[in-house]
């Protein structure tokens, strides 16, 4: 048991100079914390932020899961391309193009 004690006391003034530095990096610490109380409510901010963007994905990917029969046709029916493009003629299977389009002209 005596030799436990022993390591232990040797360990501790082997790492005493950490130890310091250690302590003195928590009293820095504690002194910004003193001079900037702001910081202790800056990580629950971030916190609401994402959980506000959280809710808004979830309310946009529940929007459009709720979607019912949104073909190409829907699309160029919605917005009327005719008015700015011709689009007789056109293959409609493409639905990334013709979404894109319609997002840009809306």
């Amino acid at each position: 048991m005596t030799i436990v004690v022993l390591i232990l006391i040797i360990v501790a003034i082997v790492i005493a100079k950490k130890i310091n530095i250690a302590i003195a990096l928590i009293e820095q610490a504690s002194k910004v914390m003193l001079r900037l109380p702001g910081l202790i409510i800056l990580p629950f901010v971030t916190v609401l932020v994402i959980i506000a963007f959280s809710g808004w994905m979830v309310f946009l990917l529940l929007m459009i899961t709720s979607l019912e029969d949104f073909t190409v046709d829907t699309v160029l029916q919605t917005f009327e391309f005719e008015q700015y493009f011709d689009c007789n003629g056109t293959d409609t299977t493409n639905v990334v193009s013709h979404v894109a389009l319609a997002v840009v002209m809306w």
